[in-house]
């Protein structure tokens, strides 16, 4: 499967997508998130000549309003893979989105509510979110974190980090600059105050 670089975006831009329901995007995509975390991959590689379609069908319209219609007419018109998200991939998703500042009890968690082993765990969560159990808890407390730094705009980042899960704010820091290269107060700037912003 090729992997081709991401798209250049200029500053404006209009995108479209769609957002999965935690356990959903295995049974869409059919084929473990394993194989395409961290790639940009054409979407006619997932579902051929399909794909080209839906492409065709979207180049043919201007507006991103009428865009969106077609994407989303699209969406619903197309064979339903499955009867809904795979539960066990959503309770992990939940039991991962648990604020903890435990980084073993997550998946302890998971393994007891689920009866299910540590390898089996493994299993599931490479398949439905590309990644194992510790890397999912690790990127949805950053998400949270971003989520708070965006809602609570007059708070911290020692309270911050608290409130998102984190053990203080070295752990917050430490896991910032791992996952986005970033130093936590300069995302914390830009999470507040992007470029080209007005008030």
């Amino acid at each position: 499967m090729s992997s081709p670089p991401g798209p250049v975006l200029q500053p404006g831009a209009s995108v479209l997508g769609a957002r999965f329901q935690p356990g959903a995007a295995r049974h869409w995509l059919g084929l473990p998130l394993s194989e395409i975390v961290g790639q940009a991959v054409e979407l006619a590689d997932l579902w051929g000549i399909r794909a080209r379609d839906f492409a065709s069908r979207m180049e043919e319209t201007e507006s991103i309003a009428r865009q969106a219609q077609v994407f989303q007419d699209q969406l619903m018109a197309m064979p339903q893979p499955f009867n809904g998200p795979d539960r066990n991939a959503s309770a992990i998703f939940h039991l991962a989105a648990s604020p903890s500042r435990d980084e073993g009890s997550v998946t302890a968690s998971m393994r007891e509510r689920l009866g299910i082993s540590e390898r089996t765990l493994l299993r599931h969560c490479r398949d439905h979110f590309g990644y194992g159990p510790k890397t999912l808890e690790r990127i949805l407390r950053f998400q949270h974190f971003l989520s708070l730094a965006r809602e609570v705009r007059d708070t911290g980042l020692a309270m911050l980090a608290i409130d998102a899960g984190y053990a203080d704010q070295s752990h917050l820091a430490r896991e910032v600059k791992a996952l986005c290269g970033m130093t936590a107060s300069a995302l914390l700037n830009h999470v507040r105050c992007p470029a080209g912003a007005t008030d």
